[in-house]
């Protein structure tokens, strides 16, 4: 990637994955009701104060293999992913992500590879 013109390079995510937008916190809710969480002494908190907040998440949900995987996003993240989603270029899903206070393409490409969402790069379109 780093030798490639970022307007005609793509990325593509793993069949399935998606950004879901809530004005819940999904992604809170969805990580509380799993059993690594089990023994936590408050699994909930964090549910009860995004809830009192009025805050919602807009949760990143792919699958590992059998499993089901959900991350919550920061602005930036969400914004390159959608773009990267809706099949635009890299150099266009991070020219609309640089509007977003803190985005940082190496730390989301470093996640994408350990979390399994990144599927492939390439100089075209992913066909559908």
């Amino acid at each position: 990637l780093a030798q490639a013109d970022p307007a005609a390079q793509w990325l593509w995510l793993r069949t399935g994955t998606a950004l879901l937008a809530s004005p819940h916190p999904v992604a809170a809710i969805w990580r509380a009701h799993q059993p690594a969480q089990a023994d936590a002494p408050d699994r909930f908190d964090a549910v009860r104060q995004a809830l009192a907040g009025g805050r919602g998440e807009t949760a990143l949900v792919w699958r590992r293999g059998w499993g089901v995987h959900v991350a919550a996003l920061p602005p930036g993240d969400i914004v390159f992913t959608a773009a990267v989603l809706a099949g635009q270029p890299l150099g266009a899903a991070l020219q609309a992500a640089a509007s977003q206070a803190g985005f940082d393409f190496e730390r989301w490409l470093l996640a994408a590879l350990h979390q399994g969402w990144l599927a492939g790069a390439g100089d075209a379109p992913r066909d559908p």
